[in-house]
């Protein structure tokens, strides 16, 4: 089973069996290059997953990258995932969301919430990208992948299914906590965060590893 069909389904065991022998270093998270198809597709989402990708720089153990992946009523899925992208002020990276073809990501971590939704509920990929656009310009400590990740599964999960707390809850209160203390008054590209953050690579480190590529392209 190809590891894209198994993402799609939303099989969890199948998707680590899968990756158990990729090398993670050369694992590509998405490029951004399906705004149009996004955008532009009618078919209804039927499931919702989230998924947590370990950051280098903490060992796994401080800190993941989470992206959301939408499986449509037509077969197709679309990844989206917000980061500090430079492009941000493009409609098609708008915030720093973007959204790539599922197929065309290699590597998607660990899933940590999986999410049926109603077909008579309408909706859309666009309505999911809509919905990370909506938590502000990226932001390390404010508005980053996991709050992205947060305010979708929030605002389409339906009563009965439990609430799904984000895998950095505890070091996104720290970091909270020190840019009080701080401040925000630097700049990376489109990401603001406090000269103790840049200085002591906590946030710059991951975003070596999880979006140098975007943010330089």
């Amino acid at each position: 089973m190809p590891l894209y069909l198994a993402v799609l389904l939303g099989q969890k065991d199948a998707v680590s069996f899968l990756q158990a022998k990729q090398d993670k270093g050369a694992a590509n998270l998405g490029a951004g290059n399906a705004y149009k198809a996004c955008v532009q597709d009618a078919s209804n989402v039927v499931r919702l997953q989230a998924y947590k990708v370990p950051l280098e720089a903490s060992g796994g153990s401080l800190a993941y990258h989470s992206l959301v992946v939408a499986t449509l009523s037509s077969g197709k899925g679309f990844v989206l995932e917000k980061c500090p992208d430079r492009r941000a002020d493009q409609d098609q990276f708008k915030n720093g969301v973007l959204v790539s073809d599922v197929m065309n990501v290699r590597y998607f971590g660990e899933q940590y919430a999986n999410l049926q939704i109603a077909k008579d509920r309408n909706v859309k990929a666009s309505d999911i990208r809509q919905t990370m656009v909506e938590t502000g310009p990226y932001s390390v400590d404010r508005a980053n992948c996991q709050h992205a990740a947060d305010a979708v599964l929030k605002k389409f999960r339906s009563t009965e299914q439990d609430w799904v707390p984000k895998p950095n809850e505890k070091a996104i209160g720290f970091l909270q906590i020190i840019d009080t203390w701080f401040g925000s008054s630097c700049n990376y590209g489109s990401v603001r965060m406090s000269p103790f953050l840049l200085s002591s690579g906590l946030a710059t480190a991951s975003e070596r590893f999880v979006f140098g590529r975007t943010a330089t392209e």
